[in-house]
This record gives structure tokens, C-alpha cells and sequence, in this order.
């Protein structure tokens, strides 16, 4: 594996971390609106609507840099999949043209099919 492909993983983990983490927050503070929302001020209860709000965009972004980290080793594994799949049908034609190359010197020299 690359250095490249371990950076891009180890920072997909770590943007996956840091979500669970937002999110465990989270779900604190959702708790604790739905437990005592009645005993909270207006304020109170804004602002921790608020900070839901924050730690969701954030939830997101951090899952987002995860997607892209993982979509970039997609792409990277694609694109060796790519040059194999190239040098490996580069390796083909070669073949070919040889094959077609003794075909041809056999009918030169008089080759017949038989029935």
C-alpha cells in the first residue's frame, strides 16, 4: 500500500472517529432536550437546538471528508486496475500479431485446412 492510499485511510478513520464522537454529543444533548425541555428556559432550549444544529453540519462534513478520502483510493485502486488492465492487453496484442504473423507463414508456404 502507498503512502498516499495510508494517509487517505487514516484520515478517512479519523473523520469517521470524530463523527462518532460529534454524534455521541449529540445524542446527549437530544436526550437532554427530550428529558427536561419543559424545565428549560426558552433560551436554554435555543441554544441547545443550536449546538444540535452545529454538531450536524459537522457530522456531515466530517462523513463527507471520509467519503472523499475513500473515493479518492477508489479511484486510485481503479486507475492501477487501469494500467493493468492495459499492460496486460498490450501483452495480448502481442500475442495476436504473433499468431497472425505464423498464420500468414503457413499460408505462404502452401498450408491447406483440412475437412
Amino acid at each position: 500500500m502507498t503512502g498516499e492510499a495510508v494517509g487517505q485511510r487514516s484520515g478517512a478513520m479519523n473523520a469517521q472517529l470524530v463523527a462518532r464522537e460529534v454524534q455521541a454529543r449529540r445524542d446527549e444533548i437530544s436526550q437532554t432536550l427530550a428529558q427536561m425541555g419543559s424545565m428549560l428556559s426558552d433560551e436554554e432550549r435555543l441554544a441547545l437546538q443550536r449546538e444540535l444544529g452545529l454538531m450536524d453540519s459537522m457530522i456531515r462534513q466530517q462523513l463527507g471528508n471520509a467519503d472523499v478520502s475513500l473515493r479518492g483510493q477508489q479511484l486510485g485502486l481503479q486507475g492501477q486496475q487501469l494500467d493493468l488492465e492495459k499492460a496486460l492487453g498490450m501483452g495480448r496484442l502481442g500475442l495476436d500479431a504473433e499468431q497472425q504473423s505464423t498464420y500468414w507463414d503457413w499460408l505462404k508456404q502452401g498450408g491447406r485446412m483440412s475437412n
